[in-house]
Formats: C-alpha cells, sequence, structure tokens
C-alpha cells in the first residue's frame, strides 16, 4: 500500500500526526511530509499496482500534495486500472474519482467537505482505530455489493 499524507498546514500536519500513530506493515510505502510530492506519488503508482491511502486537502478534480501542490488530477486517473484508492481530502470523489471509476478504479472519497482529525490526545486513539479498519479493508472491496456491505453497519 502506498500511504500518502503531505504537511503544509495545520488540518494536513494533524493528518500527519495522526497517521504516524497507525500502525502500517513495514511493505507499505511512507510518503509523509515533505516526501508526500507528487513526482514521488506518480513513481509509487508507476512501479506498483499497490492501492493507495492518502490524507490531504482537495477539490473536485485535485489531490493535493506537499505546500498545496497538485497530487494528482483528472489525467493521472490513467494510472488507476483496477487500483483502489482512499481519499481523506475534500470533494475528491466529485471530479477526480468519478475519473478514475471510468478508467475502472475504486475511489473512496468525499464528495464534500470534510473536517479533519482534532490534534487531541483524548481523540487519538479513536481516530487510529477507525483509520486503521478502513486501510485494513477498503482495497478488498471490488465490486459494489462489497464495498456498500463494507460500508454498512451490518
Amino acid at each position: 500500500m502506498i500511504v500518502f499524507v503531505p504537511a503544509y498546514d495545520e488540518a494536513t500536519q494533524s493528518n500527519l500526526n495522526l497517521a504516524k500513530q497507525i500502525y502500517f506493515p513495514a511493505d507499505f510505502v511512507l510518503l509523509f511530509g515533505e516526501q508526500a510530492t507528487r513526482e514521488n506519488l506518480l513513481i509509487c503508482l508507476t512501479e506498483s499496482m499497490a492501492p493507495l491511502f492518502a490524507m490531504s486537502h482537495g477539490q473536485k478534480d485535485i489531490l493535493h500534495s506537499q505546500d498545496s501542490n497538485i497530487a494528482l488530477s483528472i489525467k493521472d486517473s490513467v494510472f488507476f486500472g483496477q487500483r483502489s484508492a482512499y481519499v481523506f481530502a475534500c470533494h475528491t470523489a466529485v471530479s477526480l474519482g468519478q475519473e478514475v471509476s471510468q478508467k475502472r478504479g475504486i475511489w473512496w472519497g468525499y464528495s464534500d467537505s470534510v473536517m479533519c482529525y482534532i490534534d487531541e490526545p483524548s481523540s487519538c486513539k479513536l481516530f487510529v482505530d477507525i483509520f486503521k479498519v478502513i486501510y485494513e479493508n477498503f482495497a478488498h472491496a471490488k465490486t459494489q455489493e462489497e464495498v456498500q456491505k463494507l460500508g454498512s453497519s451490518e
């Protein structure tokens, strides 16, 4: 899995602080902070079909990288094919996620605003547990039925 978490403002720094508390297996590629650049992400997407887990800012057609640069845009949907991506970023499911879906990728994202993790010790364990469940499971859901089942409370 590719884990992509820039840290260039209060919200993204909170995401990175949370991501650093999550246990990621040794074979995961961690692009944290200054390493969370478009160049590094595209290298990873080119070299493997590993799922993508990202936490950043977004717009309808853009996922942001370090320093609020573009990490992914609609034209980058060609890197997805059958890849799954979970993207904790505002609005990216609107156009970018739709385009990835058109290329047969699976985009777990948000079509509206999302609130960043509030960087407080009292909520850290709860959010670590939530994101752990997400990263351990999202890439296994390949059909609409599996996605819906994973997203339900059953």
